[in-house]
């Protein structure tokens, strides 16, 4: 297969078929019908991009950190830790070559808590009910 109309590029290659849907989105109707347009010049180029992800860690040492917003009884940390995305492009070398780098928030794993375990196991005749104010403009 060839990639229409340039017929010197490999149309099976997945990553170029949206530049063949694009082409044929711009000529319309007219780009099936033959002879109804000449092609040119035309410059084309593919880059392959990369997604990846790492992070950097920092050890802690004294004085790097003001430990006063902390509770007494909560456990200090003894090293920090970055999380990056990178978005490089590859170069016909095979170069990586970095397009953009952004600091992400690393996934927060919450607590979820059982409702029986949170009540002591006890039937739900035993627990207090509870009435919260009513809310007028809330249908």
């Amino acid at each position: 297969m060839t990639l229409w109309p340039l017929t010197s590029m490999n149309g099976s290659e997945p990553n170029l078929r949206g530049f063949e849907e694009l082409l044929a989105s711009v000529l319309g109707k007219k780009g099936t019908q033959e002879g109804s347009f000449r092609l040119l010049k035309a410059q084309v180029s593919a880059q392959t991009y990369v997604k990846m992800a790492f992070s950097v860690e920092k050890k802690l040492l004294e004085g790097d950190v003001d430990w006063s917003s902390f509770p007494e009884w909560k456990t200090k940390p003894d090293k920090a830790m970055a999380h990056f995305e990178v978005l490089a492009r590859v170069d016909e070398g095979g170069k990586v070559v970095p397009e953009r780098v952004a600091e992400v928030q690393p996934f927060q794993g919450g607590e979820s808590v059982v409702p029986r375990v949170q009540t002591g196991n006890m039937s739900m005749s035993q627990v207090e009910m509870v009435y919260p104010p009513p809310e007028y403009f809330v249908l």
